[in-house]
């Protein structure tokens, strides 16, 4: 619709000093819709020192979803010459929606402004709005999970009217927020608009995690640049409301728990019984927690299954070594011993605990179990024993579990380990979560060292925790979604930079060294992944450019922001590729 003709239309309010509430005008025609505009005399959200103006879509209710104007408008204000004395113009061009159908000023005209000469005759305001529609769509092709962008963040359509009311009542909301990377800033404000509909509930319904939850979503968001002085001020309220709502019932019920102790306790005098039961005091009452257990499921009785083999002249050994399959948990299992280690680990013998025929298994199969290795001198006496510190899910995805640094090598050489060049190992599997039924799909996650990851990822997470195991030590965030935002980033990464150089376009690149500043801000060791973004840049720049100086340049560059020993992009892009 670049041809579209601006549209003016003017209408005039009597009495205006004396109005109040909102004044609506009558409706006009553009862009083939109707539209009116809304005037707020003595300002509107928490503004009174402005008048507030609206272009408002009529008879919203009855348009589709998918149906759109983008629109560029200005609120005129004239004299009863028609001559312009004000005129307020919004600087982008607005999109109007049937989630959405309203767009304005909240500061429009200042009312110290109305007090000059001519704005006012005879106490009559006179506005005229200039809109010009410069795209349409009628038809209702959208979904409720579509996105545009608004602000600079890319929202769904249902949540469109959420964010427009909080960018209107907080302006200035998101002025200092760092995040670039849209998937970064989409997640951020998910996070906000959920604990603004966590706030809005009655504070005697919070549990104490959510209190904890929302405390801890509030510290982040405002880390991350969003000033939310106004939300910390309402979480304060709803936590001292739930506190005294919890001490009023609090009160009740430990006066209830301490009538109820005496009585107990007046009984056991009567009957000058002994029991071995433990009466609790008040204080007691107020402070002891409930014991935590971890309880599997269906495998509560399962035994420990052992499985000892033998490895003739180990030391003259090299390659990875797999043992005889055994049975546990109702599946088969063998064990791969790397001598010389694993994964740029050369100084420790590598163990892993795998799945047999892993190809078999259907999407959803599981098992989650317990292990340890053991290693045993001739006369069968435990010399050294490694224990796996959690439970571990092994799935059709990622079959194997184990230890890079499972024996150091110097360990070997002390008495008992290798008699006769011979290494002895027994491995110990506890299944205890069977899952035999292909109920999964692809989409489904799973939790792999605090990250949720899909299962089709679930092999590339492990590979990059293999080849980088402090990678995530000093990650800031705790939030679920923030961690697996920041590790879908992270993957993608990894896939762009393992395409050609020669075929990542100047965005790609650009946005390649966004989203490691704030992979690394976030608190990822990806140093190796920086070196090889260096490369990637460098090599991009010898395909792309006759330069020969800032070539050198670029290969100074990269020289000093060498890899240190052991660097791996290669390995986990192969094992990503290995899975695709």
């Amino acid at each position: 619709m670049e041809d579209q003709k601006q549209t003016s239309f003017t209408f005039k309010i009597d009495n205006f000093s004396d109005k109040e509430g909102a004044i609506s005008s009558s409706t006009f025609s553009c862009g083939g819709c109707e539209w009116y505009v809304d005037v707020y005399p003595k300002g509107s959200y928490n503004v009174d020192d402005h008048v507030s103006m609206y272009l408002q879509v009529a008879n919203p209710e009855s348009l589709r979803l998918g149906w759109k104007r983008r629109a560029s408008y200005s609120f005129v204000l004239l004299n009863q010459s028609g001559i312009e004395l004000f005129r307020k113009d919004e600087s982008l061009c607005q999109l109007f929606c049937a989630q959405f159908s309203g767009r304005g000023l909240v500061k429009a005209v200042p009312l110290k402004k109305l007090q000059e000469k001519g704005f006012l005759e005879k106490n009559k305001l006179i506005v005229k709005v200039e809109v010009k529609v410069v795209e349409a769509i009628d038809q209702g092709k959208a979904t409720g999970n579509e996105t545009f962008v608004y602000n600079g963040f890319h929202v769904r359509y249902t949540q469109v009217s959420s964010v427009s009311r909080l960018f209107v009542e907080h302006p200035d909301i998101a002025v200092n927020f760092r995040p670039i990377c849209y998937s970064v800033k989409t997640t951020y404000m998910n996070l906000l608009l959920n604990l603004i509909e966590t706030l809005n509930k009655p504070p005697h319904s919070f549990t104490e995690t959510e209190l904890s939850n929302a405390h801890s979503e509030l510290i982040k968001l405002t880390e991350a640049g969003f000033k939310l002085d106004w939300l910390k001020t309402k979480l304060a309220e709803v936590t001292l409301e739930r506190k005294k709502s919890n001490s009023d019932d609090d009160d009740t019920q430990f006066q209830e728990l301490e009538e109820q102790n005496k009585n107990v306790k007046v009984e056991l005098n009567k009957g000058k019984r002994k029991s071995s039961a433990k009466v609790l005091s008040l204080e007691q009452i107020r402070t002891e927690k409930p014991t935590k257990r971890f309880c599997s499921r269906d495998m509560e009785d399962q035994e420990e299954t052992s499985f000892t083999f033998e490895i003739d002249n180990f030391s003259d050994k090299e390659a990875v070594i797999s043992s005889p399959t055994f049975s546990s948990g109702g599946c088969e299992w063998y064990v791969d011993v790397y001598p010389k280690g694993s994964y740029n680990v050369d100084d420790h013998v590598s163990m892993y605990l795998q799945v047999a025929n892993p190809k078999s298994l259907r999407l959803g199969w599981k098992r989650r179990a317990d292990y340890s290795v053991v290693l045993l001198n001739q006369s069968g006496q435990e010399l050294f024993k490694i224990n796996d510190s959690s439970c571990q899910l092994f799935c059709a995805q990622f079959s194997g579990r184990g230890i890079a640094n499972a024996v150091p090598l110097k360990k070997l050489k002390e008495e008992g380990f290798l008699e006769k060049n011979k290494l002895i190992v027994k491995v110990e599997v506890k299944v205890v979560e069977v899952v035999d039924q292909g109920k999964a799909t692809r989409n489904e996650t799973i939790d792999y060292n605090g990250f949720h990851v899909l299962n089709s990822q679930v092999y590339s997470v492990s590979r990059l925790f293999v080849e980088h195991p402090d990678i995530a030590e000093n990650l800031r965030f705790k939030n679920q979604v923030l961690k697996t935002t920041c590790m879908n980033i992270l993957l993608g990464l990894i896939q762009t930079l393992d395409k050609p150089p020669h075929s990542i376009s100047e965005t790609e690149l650009s946005d390649a060294h966004s989203q490691l500043i704030e992979l690394t801000e976030a608190g990822f060791k990806l140093d190796w992944l920086k070196t090889k973004l260096a490369e990637v840049t460098l090599e991009r720049k010898k395909s792309n450019s006759d330069d020969d100086t800032q070539v050198q340049e670029l290969e100074e560059q990269n020289k000093n922001s060498a890899s240190p020993k052991g660097f791996s992009f290669k390995n986990v892009v192969y094992f990503w590729n290995t899975k695709k």
